[in-house]
């Protein structure tokens, strides 16, 4: 278990390190503000699932039993998939029965991604995407010398 926690700061460690001497060599670097930009939009999901992928490095490289590597990697699958269908079933609860062409189309979109799941939500994306489009590029406000955020009419 040692080993494991050490294994996991070293991997964490190791870019901000890199990062610590690349703000002394170049304060003003644009390669260290983009990342530091980069950096502030992690969140916890991802930096739980960057220590599950630790462990699954470790567990590879010390036990010599194939059965529980394998069995991280169909957890950190089945992990995404949720995550994945998570977001689906929310955005479907999100839209108004208006949004839909038939009268019931909700409430079959419903019962298709918890019957059907896997391929319910292949189904739902793919349909979700034909009729709502994400935005090509997401608005993000920027900030002047006081703080305030200045509108931006253009994507960043």
């Amino acid at each position: 278990m040692v080993e494991f926690m050490i294994f996991v700061a070293v991997a964490l460690s190791l870019p901000a390190l890199i990062l610590g001497v690349l703000q002394l060599v170049a304060p003003q670097s644009p390669l260290h503000e983009g990342v530091l930009r980069r950096l502030t939009r992690i969140k916890l999901w991802q930096l739980m699932g960057l220590v599950v992928i630790c462990g699954l490095l470790f567990a590879m490289t010390t036990v010599a039993s194939p059965i529980f590597p394998f069995s991280l990697i169909v957890l950190i699958v089945l992990g995404l998939f949720l995550k994945v269908w998570r977001d689906e079933f929310v955005f479907l609860m999100g839209r108004d029965d208006d949004d839909f062409p038939g009268r019931h189309d909700k409430l079959v979109w419903a019962l298709v991604l918890l019957l059907f799941a896997p391929a319910g939500t292949w189904f739902f994306r793919s349909y979700r995407l034909a009729h709502w489009p994400e935005p090509e590029g997401r608005f993000q406000p920027e900030t002047n010398a006081g703080g305030t955020s200045i509108p931006n009419p253009t994507p960043s």
